[in-house]
């Protein structure tokens, strides 16, 4: 029931610190645009997508985490 607040929290607070202009983070789709995409603008639309794709994954990822955690049964 509770096992998408922390991960949805967490997600969140990923998003809000790589969108910000100085993420150390975003050097990473930076690269990717330049590698794929040489001299072709879009360049902070591939970023934001980038992020936003990365944070659902995070989302998606500690949910299972979680879920897998709290249902499994104690030894």
């Amino acid at each position: 029931m509770w096992s998408w607040l922390l991960p949805a929290v967490l997600a969140v607070l990923f998003f809000v610190w790589v969108i910000t202009p100085s993420s150390f983070f975003n050097f990473l789709p930076y690269a990717i645009h330049e590698g794929l995409f040489q001299g072709s603008g879009y360049e902070s639309e591939f970023i934001v997508g980038f992020d936003i794709c990365v944070a659902v994954a995070l989302f998606f990822g500690l949910r299972a985490l979680m879920r897998s955690t709290i249902a499994a049964p104690p030894r």
